[in-house]
């Protein structure tokens, strides 16, 4: 019985490995859409100012700020929003 439980425990902490590893990830993958929202005037630019503005001071101070820019660009180019 207790050779049963052993591996679904362990499955277990993968997915709480991967949740915790993956929600940060989607977080600043989301800024490039949330960013091109704003600029098309469907969400308010101070909601997408507030949503953004840790992974901005994350990017800026881990010195991935040009890199952050270019997938900003990334997502204007891909949307045809102009900016």
């Amino acid at each position: 019985m207790s050779d049963e439980s052993e591996p679904k425990a362990n499955r277990t902490w993968l997915y709480v490995l991967g949740i915790v590893a993956g929600l940060p990830l989607l977080y600043v993958l989301s800024v490039g859409p949330m960013i091109a929202l704003a600029l098309r005037g469907v969400i308010p630019n101070e909601l997408a100012d507030y949503f953004c503005r840790p992974a901005s001071w994350f990017a800026i101070s881990t010195g991935t700020a040009s890199a952050m820019n270019s997938y900003v660009v990334a997502w204007h180019n891909l949307t045809g929003t102009e900016y």
